[in-house]
């Protein structure tokens, strides 16, 4: 499984997360990996993430994507699960970092569960549920 952290994040969260999950692990990576600018739209990226790796798992903490309307269509009909950290971007750097590992085994064991396309939200405090 394919793990892909969207630009509201860090690449080096990707890094570490690629690090901890090790050569036999998931793979993660960035949409830097993938040559995708960040200042590309939720619109043009999602299409093309979901044509070029169709079964890989979004992590976001952009909220725009479940909240405008363009961007919200485009998550839906690329199909793609995503993962949103809600109120993620607010905290600082270290802080993201720690949670996102703290929380790690659990996003991904709910996101390889969940059925292709869905919606899960973490809350800040770590807590899971699929997006309505």
């Amino acid at each position: 499984m394919k793990f892909v952290l969207e630009h509201s994040l860090s690449p080096r969260l990707s890094n570490a997360l690629a690090a901890l999950e090790g050569e036999d692990g998931e793979e993660v990576e960035h949409l830097r990996d993938r040559n995708i600018p960040q200042e590309t739209l939720d619109e043009v990226w999602l299409p093309r993430l979901a044509r070029d790796a169709p079964d890989c798992i979004v992590i976001t903490a952009d909220p725009r994507i479940t909240r405008g309307a363009h961007e919200r269509a485009a998550w839906l009909e690329a199909g793609l699960t995503t993962v949103f950290l809600r109120s993620f971007a607010d905290l600082p750097f270290d802080e993201q970092a720690a949670r996102l590992v703290r929380w790690w085994p659990e996003i991904r064991k709910r996101a390889k569960r969940a059925k292709r396309g869905a919606g899960l939200v973490v809350s800040v405090n770590g807590r899971i549920e699929e997006l309505e």
